[in-house]
């Protein structure tokens, strides 16, 4: 029947830039995102059966089970899951595909993303496929906008087949990925100096993102000057990168979050602008929430002589943070 096939995908956070991959801004103007893949999964495993096929998942599904593909095919109540083997299995025989994520539902983080391409990247091997990180990463943006009509660029399906510190480039449908090969400094400075946290539950991306998108449709001079600042921002937050200058990088987290919350007025809120000034009275350079917007995931980075404080004033209010850990493979996938 063949050996059992496990895989692994990154999920992500954005320094800069997140938000100009969206259609139609990044079509007309061009986008540019900086970020980074992080040490947080999702999780498959696909074992080969004789016949059926199982769908085990802590996250969206729990031992849903088929006799044939058919009757998966008729089953019109979408999952990632169930989209993904609607599309992608081949064989004759059985299947059971076991799914688990390091981080709730609508974390900010890509999740989702990650969760397709672990999926795409299980299935690849499994049935020999033969595709690239790049095919799958594309594949993995059209099954969650087709299969699922969520809303959204691509740079969290990039992130996560690629994995790494990465600054990404998207005009129309195309994507340029430039890995960045900062030294071991840089790299060991942000993973002491960036602090992650879950704050709060969050809506769907796809709400935030519906308010951005008819911004750019409707020409609102506020959010399309500032999408065009946070592409910039982005840019400039690679040189600084690449010069490791961690302070320099705060300074422009800082700005660009200002920049982001003028893409919409459901990004932020009372609470989190609250909670933003507070982090940055104890230490923190620049900060923002990690995904769309709304709740979620955030990060900070700090002055390198008050991190602790940080993380100790979050660790007082119940937010347990954590220290930032770049995952440097992307997808990978075993036996």
């Amino acid at each position: 029947m063949g050996k059992t096939i496990k895989s692994r995908a990154p999920m992500r956070i954005s320094f800069a830039g997140g938000g100009t991959d969206v259609p139609p801004f990044c079509s007309e103007y061009g986008g540019a995102v900086l970020n980074t893949a992080i040490a947080k999964y999702a999780y498959v495993t696909a074992e080969p059966k004789s016949d059926g096929i199982v769908l085990r998942s802590t996250d969206y599904i729990f031992g849903l089970r088929y006799n044939e593909k058919k009757e998966l095919l008729r089953d019109e109540k979408e999952d990632i899951l169930k989209v993904t083997l609607k599309n992608y299995i081949k064989r004759s025989a059985g299947v059971d595909i076991s799914f688990f994520m390091d981080v709730p539902r609508r974390s900010g983080l890509g999740s989702s993303a990650s969760a397709f391409v672990a999926l795409l990247g299980a299935i690849n091997r499994l049935e020999r496929l033969n595709m690239n990180r790049k095919k799958i990463a594309e594949e993995a943006w059209r099954l969650e906008r087709e299969g699922l009509n969520n809303i959204g660029g691509k740079q969290d399906q990039y992130a996560s087949a690629f994995g790494g510190l990465n600054y990404m480039e998207f005009k129309g449908d195309n994507v340029d990925v430039n890995p960045l090969r900062v030294d071991d400094r840089t790299a060991l400075e942000l993973e002491r100096r960036v602090l992650i946290f879950y704050y709060k539950p969050r809506e769907a991306s796809g709400v935030v993102l519906e308010s951005q998108i008819s911004n750019v449709k409707a020409k609102k001079k506020e959010t399309i000057d500032a999408l065009l600042r946070s592409k910039e921002i982005a840019k400039e937050m690679k040189g600084k990168m690449l010069e490791g200058d961690i302070d320099g990088m705060g300074g422009l987290l800082d700005e660009g979050w200002m920049e982001k919350k003028k893409f919409s007025s459901s990004i932020s809120s009372n609470d989190i602008d609250a909670l933003y000034a507070k982090l940055k009275e104890k230490g923190a350079l620049g900060g923002k929430i990690s995904g769309a917007g709304g709740g979620g995931y955030m990060f900070v980075l700090c002055d390198e002589r008050k991190t602790l404080d940080v993380y100790h004033y979050l660790s007082e209010a119940g937010l347990a943070p954590e220290f930032l850990k770049i995952d440097k493979q992307g997808l990978v996938t075993w036996e």
